[in-house]
């Protein structure tokens, strides 16, 4: 008897929620949005693009220039900041206290502080606490229409740290850079960028760091080196 009366109230929840309908003034309809923190300090920016803030450094390039350029290039960094870079995002950016990017979510990501990306990036980019991209996972479409997905990790030793990877030109794989050069394991196909090999490829490689193969097996090959 408990039971059915259970169901009972459940399913006339149901019906009543089911036959509720917001109106239109129950929306927030907005182009950006600034969350504050209990200071006052702009902590997240939300919007399509995400609205300019006093807060983030980003949105300052004399102090961007200033902190950034001498340790990514000087006056050539400086120029490329200023007409190249893309520094909104179409999504979420959180900054810490000091105004600094430390994590985006969104279709399309700012570029990181070593460069232009190759490709607009849909996906999640984690910043230190002065705005260098250390860690993401993204999707990029080329501009043939292909797709490229990738799991990256970075150290300020080596750069690309650790990247997980899924290329357009088919090759999988993993990639475990090191001072002295790169540990490749993974798939390609024949003369692929990542794996450079004659032939399909199937294994792993290392190289030093001006690319020069140091040791290869190729499972598909009887004669490795």
């Amino acid at each position: 008897m408990k039971l059915l009366l259970t169901v009972n109230l459940l399913l006339l929840g149901f019906v009543f929620f089911s036959s509720f309908k917001p109106s239109v003034d129950d929306l927030l309809r907005v182009r950006g949005l600034v969350i504050v923190d209990e200071s006052g300090r702009e902590r997240m920016l939300i919007g399509y693009p995400i609205p300019e803030s006093k807060h983030r450094f980003r949105d300052n390039p004399e102090r961007v220039i200033k902190e950034w350029a001498a340790e990514r290039g000087g006056a050539e960094f400086a120029d490329r900041y200023k007409n190249d870079f893309y520094n909104k995002a179409e999504g979420i950016v959180f900054l810490n206290e000091a105004g600094y990017d430390r994590m985006a979510i969104g279709e399309r990501l700012p570029d990181p502080s070593a460069g232009v990306r190759q490709f607009e990036s849909a996906g999640i980019a984690v910043f230190d606490e002065k705005g260098h991209e250390y860690a993401g996972f993204g999707l990029s479409k080329t501009k043939e229409g292909k797709y490229r997905t990738v799991l990256g990790m970075d150290d300020p030793e080596v750069g690309e740290s650790m990247h997980m990877f899924i290329l357009e030109d088919g090759s999988r794989g993993l990639q475990i850079a090191h001072p002295g050069g790169r540990l490749l394991l993974g798939s390609g196909p024949k003369n692929g960028w990542v794996f450079n090999s004659k032939e399909d490829f199937v294994g792993l490689k290392a190289e030093d760091k001006e690319g020069k193969t140091l040791l290869e097996h190729n499972a598909l090959k009887s004669n490795n080196q």
